[in-house]
């Protein structure tokens, strides 16, 4: 049946679920004897002697009914490995299966089956569990519709069915539930546009989330003016056009707005985020924005941001973002935690005000076009453990820390124009484990002191790095991820101690392609392909020198070496 945009669905939702609950009743008639007349009246007076005895009530019938609602879901269930459901029987309490919750009167007002891989539909029967306030299906394999007919669940403040594989469109009806406040119908296999009945009319809702799945079509215009408690919206992962409502201004309770990856469109939306003072997160990423006076002002965004003082999350990621970075952006947003503003068009140097925030955790300034030189301070930024500065215009030396550093895990500088010797000073930062520097003209030799981290990462490759490779380097058996020094002009012979890195998954070593020496170097594989899964020989042959390794890759099962 199809419903017209202003069309009331209350008779018709009302009217299906009226049909389920004659339904359920017919089951229910054989239950009950009709009782003779004379008996009736007996039963009367003898209640006057025994208080404690009752007929059977409308309460008691709609106990009844739920019942048969649930086990009516039951039916609908396919596959339950674990059995969630194997105490579902007509012989019990209701309130006693497992996932089910009861009010003191016996009702059922809470249904929770999480992670319970049960497979099946989500059956329209529920919608006769009329005092349910929470229903909790996540984290299962349930598809089919959401059933329309839930939209006579009037007392429903929570609906969960996360990470499923539920299909079809949002249900109008659902935007008949007066008193939802959390919706997640998040990473599933919904399609339509999305559900403005539901974002319209549902005035108590606090936490939306529709991620993951495939809504077209606008976020509704005035959703900031019915929503006035909304405090989460996740929208991020489906396919929504158009540009962020202004109206979302008037939302001033939201502190989580992520609309990654979708269609978007505009310019950063300045005015509208200046109104939000309590927002601790903000994601945009893998959209198309753009910024101000034609995508070469970033100032009046970040201007706008320092009304934002509890934001503790930006990301930008992937737009089409164009302009200089705020000299004065340290001093904008300075309990910022997470800030990514990777692969767009972004321009000049990297302000030296950045130094000014703090909490920072993880910097992505990568894929840009930032010139100058890399700020020591940003190594030195107090809890930084994530740097990502790679693929832009940035020349001159790496710094080197000054003493020893206890944050930074991760340093990406790759496909930079970075010049010099790699520091050796870099072991001061004590629990460095990922190190990119490929792709830069760094030159000189790899220093020894790098064999004291406990790096899990290493890729030098693609610079104009001399010398041995330090036996300290090669000994580093915490490497687990990648290995990679090719196309540098390193010499000499590949240390045996390589052999210990037995966690490696990939080693690019390639010395007899790398060095000058090259002419005289060869090598000999026993088996030709690429990567070798079974037992490598290698003969390395310089000048009048032959040095010989022999790995058996059989003893690191772990292990892949790659010789290109």
């Amino acid at each position: 049946m199809l419903f017209s945009a202003n069309m009331n669905l209350e008779p018709h939702v009302h009217s299906l679920h009226h049909k389920l609950t004659k339904q359920l009743q017919h089951t229910m008639k054989k239950k009950f004897v009709i009782m003779h007349p004379c008996a009736l009246v007996f039963t009367v007076l003898l209640l006057l002697f025994l208080p404690s005895l009752s007929l059977p009530t409308q309460e008691s019938n709609e106990i009844n009914l739920e019942r048969s609602a649930l086990l009516a879901f039951k039916k609908s269930i396919v596959s339950d490995p674990k059995d969630a459901l194997g105490n579902w029987t007509e012989s019990t309490d209701v309130c006693t299966w497992n996932g089910i919750t009861c009010d003191n009167n016996g009702r059922v007002n809470q249904l929770s089956l999480i992670r319970q891989d049960l497979k099946g539909s989500i059956s329209p029967f529920l919608s006769n569990l009329s005092q349910i306030l929470s229903i909790d299906l996540s984290e299962n394999s349930l598809h089919g519709p959401i059933p329309e007919e839930f939209g006579a669940l009037s007392m429903l403040q929570i609906f969960n069915i996360r990470l499923n594989e539920v299909q079809q469109q949002v249900p109008r009806s659902l935007g008949m539930l007066k008193d939802l406040f959390y919706i997640d119908l998040s990473s599933n296999e919904l399609h339509g546009t999305l559900p403005t009945s539901l974002l319209n009319n549902c005035t108590n809702l606090s936490s939306v989330d529709l991620s993951n799945n495939s809504l077209t079509g606008l976020i509704p215009p005035e959703i900031g003016n019915q929503l006035p408690h909304l405090e989460t919206l996740n929208l991020y992962l489906n396919q929504l056009t158009g540009t962020i409502p202004v109206s979302l201004c008037n939302a001033t309770n939201l502190m989580t707005i992520d609309l990654s990856n979708n269609l978007l469109t505009g310019t950063l939306p300045s005015e509208t985020i200046m109104c939000l003072t309590s927002l601790l997160h903000l994601h945009l990423a893998f959209n198309y924005f753009t910024s101000d006076d034609n995508n070469k002002n970033l100032h009046p965004f970040f201007s706008a941001l320092s009304n934002l003082t509890h934001l503790e999350s930006l990301e930008l990621e992937k737009n089409n973002i164009g302009g200089t970075l705020p000299e004065t952006i340290g001093l904008l947003i300075q309990n910022l935690i997470n800030l990514n503003l990777g692969a767009n068009l972004i321009h000049g140097m990297i302000p030296l005000s950045i130094s000014n925030l703090s909490k920072l955790s993880s910097l992505d300034l990568s894929n840009n076009y930032l010139n100058g030189t890399i700020p020591l301070i940003l190594f030195l930024l107090p809890k930084l453990q994530r740097l990502w500065l790679s693929d832009n215009n940035l020349e001159g030396e790496i710094p080197s820390p000054p003493h020893e550093l206890n944050h930074l895990g991760l340093i990406d500088l790759s496909g930079n124009n970075l010049s010099g010797s790699i520091p050796a000073n870099l072991a001061s930062i004590k629990y460095l484990r990922n190190l990119i520097l490929s792709k830069n003209s760094l030159s000189g030799s790899i220093p020894s002191s790098l064999g004291r981290l406990n790096l899990e990462l290493l890729d030098l490759s693609h610079n104009n790095l001399t010398g041995l490779l330090p036996a300290e380097v090669a000994a580093m058996n915490t490497i687990s991820a990648y290995f990679n020094l090719s196309d540098n002009a390193l010499e000499g012979p590949i240390p045996m101690k390589l052999s210990q890195m037995d966690e490696v998954q990939v080693q690019f070593l390639t010395p007899w392609a790398n060095s000058e020496a090259s002419k005289y170097w060869t090598y000999l594989p026993i088996y030709s392909p690429v990567k070798y899964h079974c037992h490598l020989q290698l003969a390395l042959v310089s000048g009048n020198s032959t040095f010989h390794l022999i790995t058996s890759v059989a003893h690191y099962p772990k292990t892949v070496f790659s010789l290109i």
